[in-house]
């Protein structure tokens, strides 16, 4: 009998992931390349890394306490300590957190945002998964020559905007909208990006985030 390892996508669901019709109920992610669409986002939207250690208000060391405690329980742990601020401020950062299965030779990532308010603290306003981290890897290669800085179409901005967490966020200057749909053991991933209501970015592609299925 084959090893079983599964994750609910009703989980999946509650981090982010906006899921269609004609998933199956249960499914494990059997990811590859997560390192690197993290990698390729960071250096398109030139978000700046930098050791949590160093952020001296209480309310992010408590905040990130939580998120860290929050999913642990779900498998996920933090990759480091460095953290990956953006803006002029540096009011909003975001860092990884790692699921790692080593039996199975799976893994997965999530990606939590923070934004710090103007009272100075900080809080949790986005958390973007292995499939959304994805689609913007996808997105920061086709839109490498756009006038607009990648960081503020790409990134959560400082306020949660119009669009649902498990649709996408509202970036500084755009809304992002992705989508996964899960069927027959494969991905399909569309991402959509509108600034001032017009459509700048559009694709649907297979996904490399692999789902492996098992059956008795």
């Amino acid at each position: 009998m084959k090893r079983r390892t599964f994750v609910r996508t009703a989980a999946l669901s509650a981090f982010g992931l906006s899921l269609k019709p004609g998933i199956a109920p249960f499914a494990f992610l059997h990811t590859t390349g997560v390192q690197q669409w993290l990698r390729s986002l960071v250096a398109a939207t030139s978000a700046r890394r930098r050791s949590g250690a160093l952020v001296a208000a209480e309310s992010f060391r408590e905040l990130t306490n939580s998120l860290n405690t929050y999913f642990s329980k779900r498998g996920y742990e933090a990759d480091h300590s460095e953290f990956y601020f953006y803006n002029e401020q540096e009011s909003c950062c975001f860092y990884a957190l790692k699921l790692q299965h080593s039996a199975a030779g799976l893994s997965d990532v999530l990606v939590p945002v923070l934004s710090r308010s103007t009272d100075g603290a900080w809080q949790h306003v986005n958390t973007i998964t292995g499939y959304q981290l994805e689609a913007l890897a996808v997105a920061a290669k086709a839109l490498a020559e756009h006038p607009t800085p990648l960081q503020q179409l790409l990134l959560p901005g400082n306020k949660r905007g119009s669009i649902p967490a498990h649709i996408g966020f509202s970036s500084e200057q755009a809304d992002v909208a992705i989508s996964t749909r899960l069927q027959g053991g494969k991905a399909e991933t569309s991402i959509a990006i509108s600034d001032k209501g017009q459509v700048i970015f559009n694709r649907t592609f297979a996904s490399r985030h692999c789902l492996t299925f098992t059956t008795a």
